[in-house]
């Protein structure tokens, strides 16, 4: 069952200052059904740490940057990213908004969807081998093919020559250098200003 949202369509969770998901938007079940997210229903998220959600400890500790963040300033936070399914390319907006002391608000918000021919490396059903993993960034949604490069998901799959093996290995998510560079400098500015501003 395909997802069928379109640009202005948005995705709401709350998360306290623990990480726990306390809430999500009506129209949650439905974009996680629709991309093979059984695991990500409603009931099977909420009251559960966003953290466990999140691949790779490079980005949980970055998303617990962002959450100290928002809740420390009171100022919002927009990332663009990528939520890719195996058939559409979905440019997003996230969006992290200090609720009260304790809770942010995380909106993602469709800006573009961008139809493509199936990426079977991003099916759910598929048999993989159980010695050999793929990390994809988790904001530009590039593909690691070396040690110092990435490449957009469809190049990745070339280069690493994914379709001619016989069983195609598992997705892992990380931070390419580049997402990482971007939302540390954007932190680190934000902290520069904060001290700044505390000094006069």
């Amino acid at each position: 069952m395909a997802s069928h949202e379109t640009a202005g369509t948005t995705y709401r969770y709350r998360v306290s200052r623990n990480g726990q998901i306390e809430s999500v938007s009506d129209n949650w079940d439905s974009f996680a059904l629709g991309n093979d997210g059984e695991r990500c229903v409603s009931d099977a998220v909420l009251g559960t740490s966003l953290w466990l959600h999140l691949s790779g400890e490079l980005v949980r500790d970055m998303y617990r940057q962002l959450v100290d963040k928002v809740l420390r300033t009171g100022d919002p936070i927009e990332i663009p990213l990528h939520c890719d399914s195996p058939d559409r390319v979905r440019h997003l907006t996230l969006t992290l908004q200090r609720l009260s002391e304790d809770e942010v608000e995380f909106t993602s918000k469709v800006e573009k969807v961008v139809e493509r021919d199936t990426l079977s490396l991003l099916l759910g059903d598929l048999s993989r081998d159980p010695n050999s993993w793929v990390t994809m960034c988790s904001y530009c949604k590039e593909i690691q093919v070396s040690a110092d490069e990435w490449q957009p998901a469809e190049q990745a799959v070339k280069t690493l020559q994914l379709f001619e093996r016989d069983v195609i290995p598992h997705l892992t998510h990380g931070v390419c250098p580049h997402c990482y560079d971007d939302v540390m400098s954007e932190l680190d500015d934000e902290i520069d200003q904060e001290k700044e501003d505390g000094e006069t």
